[in-house]
């Protein structure tokens, strides 16, 4: 049965982002699990990605990675992802309107 989460810090929100490499997207999502960041991310390989960059469209490769976090640790991954994003390319989405199975 699914049932709306009720808004505490508690409540699980979901961050999409982007990889360029299988690698880096293990590397990392394995950092931010063992930090504690997310409980977990699920990676979808072999996904197309059209965008204009600096004036031209460009198509590329890439992999999503589904993160689950909750709402107290958001800020928290919002803040690694901006001071390693140099270094990883990750951008990210957030929302909270999320359905959970109400058995997890």
């Amino acid at each position: 049965m699914l049932e709306r989460q009720n808004d505490t810090e508690n409540s699980v929100v979901l961050v999409l982002t982007t990889f360029s490499d299988p690698e880096q997207a293990r590397q990392i999502g394995t950092q931010l699990v063992e930090s504690q960041l997310i409980a977990c991310i699920n990676l979808l390989p072999a996904v197309e990605s059209i965008y204009q960059w600096k004036g031209d469209v460009e198509v590329e490769g890439e992999l999503v990675g589904i993160m689950k976090t909750t709402r107290q640790r958001v800020e928290e991954l919002e803040t690694w992802i901006e001071e390693n994003k140099n270094q990883t390319s990750l951008g990210q989405i957030k929302t909270d309107h999320f359905m959970a199975n109400s058995a997890l």
